[in-house]
């Protein structure tokens, strides 16, 4: 019994209490319509063969003694007319004979036919005197009818209330009979229902007290275990309550404890290794972000490099340009003083050629100096002046034969000198064209290399984003390996609010304290030394200009 009282499950229990509380409400309810058939039938009984006949025969006394005497009376006394009172008389008959033919059908015993049989025949003789009342009353003889009332009308209707009176008096014994078998009946009835009903109660409460005992110490046994596991005791053993809901309950509840067990270990095992790998991650990104750090720093100085190189190849194509411009003048200069070389040899000879008509014309001038000469000696005294002129015009023409001489000599000279000059020129033409093609290759060539050092700059700038993001991501991953680090922490300390038995001790681990990392705006305002570029100044003079010369 005990066994199945603690297997047995709340659900079944409920429905066996309410099955008990519905079979005794049934029994109570069918105890009390048992009793209420039983009343009701003393009621009919009451009814039908009690109060029904006594009203019957109280009706038909009341016809014979006051319908129909009080009607005689009342004509005899002119209270009412003839007519008036012979309807009336009529009519008393008429119900007499139909409450007998109605009293004689509800009759079930034969003391009361045999009742019903003397008083019918004592009926039949007051019949006999009322039809004499009836024609009496028709005829309106006022002395036959006083004499009726006074002698024959009693004594006709006398012995029939007469012989209703003890039946009346004998149905009301019975009713009080039947109201004293109802009185124990109900007496009867009320002490079962009281009894079926306390019975039914302290059984109903007995059962109701024990399972709700049974469920409450249940209830209250699973209520503290769960109130040891929600103050993080997870060292608690269930005990088996039987397998009920409850018991359910608790086997689940003992369950979960177990798979909280399992959960909480590998928890703190996992936070443990989560707080080594993002320590592990913090110190990798800490490394990660120092050497982004600098290779942002030497990207920098790359990309001032090439700025600087890229300066210098502008300046380069500048002062190419520029020589490449002083070449071209200087060729087209040599060209025109290639030119200018032909035309002043021409102008030389041409003067060599009108030096030797000088020449001509001294040695004619001279000539005509000694003709002079002689005339005037010739002329004695008075050609002296003349000769002493003569003479003057011999030496002016000796002098000029003899710079006429000179400039020849040195006209040969420049001339020589003007076609040694003009093959030079003639030679240095394509040196100086070469170099002019040279210069604008270096030209071309330096816009290009610019060109491609303007490319090599975009790259190296995009290059520099990119590490500075890097080392920013880099820094952002180690803020992020530390929040997460303390974050396992932190679980780590909240899991430790539950208490097992096999609790894995938590695993010492050093933090990594962040090195410092260099932030960009300090790696942006970094200063780095720039190279200074050359620029060329061809059109100043130097000592080196003056091996050239100037045409």
């Amino acid at each position: 019994m005990k066994k199945f009282i603690k297997n047995i499950k709340i659900f079944h229990a409920l429905i066996l209490m309410i099955f008990i509380t519905i079979t005794f409400i049934v029994g109570q309810n069918y105890s009390t319509i048992l009793n209420l058939k039983k009343s009701h039938n003393y009621i009919e009984m009451l009814k039908n063969d009690r109060i029904k006949p006594i009203i019957l025969l109280y009706s038909i006394n009341n016809l014979y003694a006051i319908n129909i005497i009080d009607a005689a009376n009342k004509v005899h006394n002119n209270s009412i007319s003839w007519q008036e009172a012979s309807k009336t008389i009529a009519n008393a008959r008429k119900e007499i004979n139909e409450k007998w033919e109605l009293y004689s059908t509800i009759l079930n015993n034969e003391k009361s036919k045999n009742q019903l049989l003397a008083i019918r025949t004592l009926s039949q003789k007051a019949d006999v005197m009322l039809d004499k009342l009836e024609r009496v009353l028709s005829a309106r003889d006022k002395a036959e009818l006083e004499n009726l009332i006074t002698y024959d009308l009693y004594s006709a209707i006398e012995p029939i209330t007469n012989a209703i009176r003890p039946i009346i008096k004998q149905q009301d014994k019975a009713i009080q009979q039947i109201a004293l078998e109802s009185d124990e009946l109900y007496e009867s009835a009320f002490s079962k229902a009281r009894n079926i009903g306390l019975s039914g109660i302290i059984i109903i409460i007995t059962m109701y007290v024990f399972i709700i005992t049974t469920i409450t110490r249940s209830l209250k046994n699973a209520n503290a275990n769960i109130k040891k596991i929600a103050e993080g005791d997870l060292t608690i053993e269930i005990e088996d309550y039987g397998n009920d809901e409850i018991g359910e309950l608790l086997d689940n509840i003992k369950r979960l404890v177990n798979n909280l067990k399992n959960i909480i270990e590998d928890i703190n095992s996992a936070a443990n290794n989560i707080e080594i790998t993002s320590n592990e991650l913090s110190s990798n990104s800490q490394q990660i972000s120092q050497g982004a750090t600098e290779q942002a720093a030497s990207v920098e100085q790359m990309a001032a490099s090439m700025e600087e190189i890229s300066a210098n190849v502008i300046q380069n194509a500048k002062n190419a340009n520029i020589t490449e411009q002083i070449s071209t003048q200087a060729g087209d200069e040599f060209e025109n003083g290639r030119k200018n070389i032909n035309t002043t040899v021409e102008s030389i000879q041409a003067i060599a050629s009108k030096i030797g008509i000088i020449d001509e014309i001294a040695f004619q001038t001279n000539i005509l100096a000694l003709n002079a000469a002689v005339e005037a000696a010739r002329a004695g005294e008075h050609g002296k002046g003349f000769g002493v002129v003569a003479a003057e015009v011999g030496k002016l023409a000796e002098r000029s034969k003899a710079a006429a001489a000179e400039i020849d000599s040195l006209s040969k000279t420049g001339v020589d000198l003007s076609l040694n000059s003009k093959k030079l020129l003639r030679l240095a033409v394509p040196s100086i064209h070469k170099t002019i093609k040279l210069v604008k290759e270096i030209r071309h060539a330096s816009d290009e290399q610019s060109s491609g050092i303007d490319q090599i700059n975009s790259g190296i700038q995009t290059l520099n984003q990119v590490t500075q993001q890097n080392a920013a991501s880099s820094e952002e991953m180690a803020t992020v390996a530390e929040e997460m680090a303390a974050q396992a922490e932190q679980l780590t300390n909240s899991i430790s609010f539950f208490r097992i038995k096999k609790q894995n001790q938590k695993k010492s681990i050093k933090k990594i304290t962040p090195k410092y990392i260099e932030d960009k705006s300090t790696r942006k305002n970094k200063k780095i030394e720039k190279l200074k570029g050359i620029e060329l100044d061809l059109n100043s003079n130097d000592d080196l200009d003056n091996e050239f010369e100037t045409f």
